[in-house]
């Protein structure tokens, strides 16, 4: 049991410098502000999803909000009201990113992503990837995570260079981007387990996989697919199968990426190649979660890395997907 306990806290709370967890605010606010500000300027065919002003012009009638929408009263605002909202969110995005006022940056943007998830969540859209922000934005707002590489930590630096500097090394470091991990892991395990007992093998020895790969191409969503290889792809039922079983096998495998590292070398790289081949295949572009997968990289190993002095580089070990 003492063993357990204390795999479960090392787990958690493994002592780590906070550069980690600094460079991976970086990454995640900052693709996300791109995501959402340039989006419907760079591809305005399915750039809808990012800008939430037009929801508020659709007929209240469609309108049954969620539960916590429900819960706390809220409904779509005015069409100038929302706008105004939305450019706080995105503003708190990049003030996120860049690690400026980070306490209230970070919590903004999961308040406001909240709501603005909520309004087409509200209308019928349920999208896949707003879901997982809401958890990863959270955990980022009660993380330390403007500690290093931010704006904060340089003026704190310069305005009391005396003052007492963060701990060089704690768990409060680590556990955000834990945290992150189990619900990335969590999202596709449940995929693949409501196929296992939804459909079981019939998910793989049917035409289910085939029929996706061309339906997809007709036109059946606003996002079509980046490349015509999914029809070819179909007239071959062995490989069409064979897709399913990889989708399938990586959604249940992955929580093993949680507790080994040499799994994550394999199954982490293997799920987002997934995600960009739904893309090129079928048109759905989950962009966000892709995003998140990159927080599964050692970022201050990385940028350790590239810029130490060649000299001692030639004798580090190969870098770890992960502590």
């Amino acid at each position: 049991m003492n063993s357990l306990r204390n795999h479960w806290n090392h787990f958690w709370f493994e002592a780590a410098a906070p550069d980690n967890l600094g460079l991976c605010r970086i990454i995640l606010f900052g693709t996300m502000f791109l995501y959402y500000v340039f989006a419907p300027w760079l591809f305005p065919v399915w750039g809808y999803h990012q800008n939430f002003v037009p929801w508020a012009s659709v007929s209240r009638a469609l309108w049954s909000p969620v539960w916590l929408m429900s819960v706390l009263h809220l409904a779509p605002a005015s069409p100038a009201v929302l706008e105004a909202i939305q450019f706080v969110w995105r503003l708190a995005l990049l003030l996120s990113c860049m690690g400026l006022f980070t306490r209230i940056s970070t919590a903004i943007s999961f308040a406001f992503g909240v709501y603005l998830f909520g309004i087409p969540a509200g209308f019928g859209r349920i999208h896949h990837t707003e879901q997982v922000l809401v958890l990863v934005f959270l955990a980022m707002a009660f993380s330390r995570c403007g500690d290093a590489w931010s704006i904060d930590a340089l003026i704190r630096k310069r305005k009391t260079p005396a003052a007492p500097a963060p701990p060089a090394m704690s768990g409060e470091y680590t556990w955000p981007i834990r945290m992150i991990w189990v619900v990335i892991v969590l999202i596709y395990f449940s995929a693949g387990i409501s196929k296992a007992r939804h459909s079981g093998f019939a998910w793989i020895n049917s035409e289910t996989m085939r029929n996706y790969l061309i339906w997809h191409s007709y036109h059946v969503t606003v996002v079509d697919p980046l490349t015509s290889w999914g029809p070819a792809l179909a007239r071959s039922a062995i490989v069409s199968r064979l897709l399913a079983v990889f989708g399938m096998g990586l959604e249940l495998a992955l929580p093993i990426a949680l507790f080994s590292k040499r799994a994550r070398w394999l199954l982490v790289p293997s799920v987002a190649a997934m995600q960009v081949s739904i893309a090129l295949l079928m048109g759905p572009n989950f962009y966000p979660i892709l995003m998140c997968q990159l927080l599964w990289v050692p970022w201050d190993r990385v940028v350790a890395y590239f810029t130490r002095p060649r000299a001692a580089a030639s004798g580090d070990p190969v870098l770890q997907p992960g502590r």
